[in-house]
């Protein structure tokens, strides 16, 4: 009972709530006259507004989580995430200006005490972060990347939030484990499982609405954050998102090597475009990332540390057959 009370309701309270606005959204745009389309375009991309407003206030009403700085500057986060996102949407910022942003608000709760003092390494082991400056070079590099990753991969309809969805659900596994055992971020896991999973009943292909910058942002800001929560689960959290992160450092290669800036926007190099030029529907492009994401998520979950360096390895190898491959 004391299970249920902890981890089912907010979760099932988090679905749920999504999953009405979600709803009422849709039907909204559907209704809508074509002399509304200018409104209905940016409404279209407006999930993200959704799920950052369910995730906080379903996090403010659970009555077992406590409002310490810790909290307060991951809600002060991702609320200034659904502020930047909305305008970013609107006004199309070039590239170093969402750069600049993230390093921002990297740097902010930097100071107030969020950041990366120790890494856990398969083999390896645990290593300790002495320097401050190290540390804080960590933090930024940690956030920056997987925040772009997971906004690299919002290309097609249900990649980046079903990806996402096996990232928290595996955090809240890893928060309950003994050595880590953090409840209240098991909680917090469980709430952005639920809010992104209601978010995906209306944003599988095709999409009612996207989760726009501010949605994208969200979740990999709050996947790094969490991982960081979670004992510094820095690696394991990599291996579960290695699809977007691999995909990420084979874009950035193939964009060097073709001449073109690493921050160019296309509709090419991703892997998941390249899927879809091989004949791939979109469906099957999201239920490949988020099986395989599974698959991942369950041996960070379980798997000694030799076998998350062989899957690693492997998921390396296998995306740099296909981005190097012509098709």
């Amino acid at each position: 009972m004391q299970t249920l009370t902890l981890y089912l309701i907010p979760f099932l309270r988090a679905v749920s709530v999504m999953a009405f606005a979600g709803f009422i959204l849709s039907r909204f745009l559907e209704h809508l006259p074509p002399s509304l389309h200018w409104m209905k375009k940016y409404l279209f991309r407006s999930g993200g507004v959704f799920l950052i407003t369910v995730f906080c206030l379903s996090v403010v009403y659970d009555a077992h989580l406590v409002i310490d700085r810790s909290l307060g500057l991951l809600l002060f986060g991702v609320l200034t995430l659904l502020v930047f996102g909305v305008a970013d949407d609107i006004l199309k910022f070039p590239w170093h200006t969402q750069l600049l942003f993230q390093l921002l608000l990297v740097t902010f709760i930097f100071s107030f005490g969020i950041a990366v003092h120790t890494l856990v390494l398969p083999v390896f082991g645990t290593m300790h972060i002495a320097s401050s400056v190290l540390s804080y070079l960590v933090t930024v590099v940690w956030l920056v990347v997987i925040m772009n990753a997971v906004n690299w991969t919002d290309g097609v309809d249900g990649v980046a939030g079903g990806v996402s969805v096996i990232g928290f659900f595996t955090i809240f596994l890893l928060a309950l484990r003994p050595e880590v055992y953090q409840p209240p971020v098991a909680i917090l896991a469980l709430i952005a499982t639920g809010v992104t999973l209601g978010f995906l009943f209306f944003n599988f292909s095709p999409a009612k609405f996207i989760a726009g910058t501010s949605g994208s942002y969200f979740w990999g800001f709050l996947l790094g954050v969490l991982a960081i929560f979670a004992g510094t689960k820095i690696a394991t959290t990599l291996l579960v998102l290695s699809i977007p992160l691999i995909d990420a450092l084979w874009v950035v290669v193939k964009r060097f090597r073709s001449g073109v800036s690493i921050f160019h926007g296309d509709q090419h190099f991703h892997l998941h475009f390249r899927l879809r030029e091989r004949g791939w529907s979109d469906r099957r492009i999201a239920l490949a990332y988020i099986l395989i994401s599974a698959l991942l998520g369950g041996v960070a979950s379980f798997g000694s540390s030799l076998q998350k360096v062989i899957i690693f390895l492997a998921v390396f190898v296998v995306s740099g057959v296909i981005f190097l491959v012509k098709k």
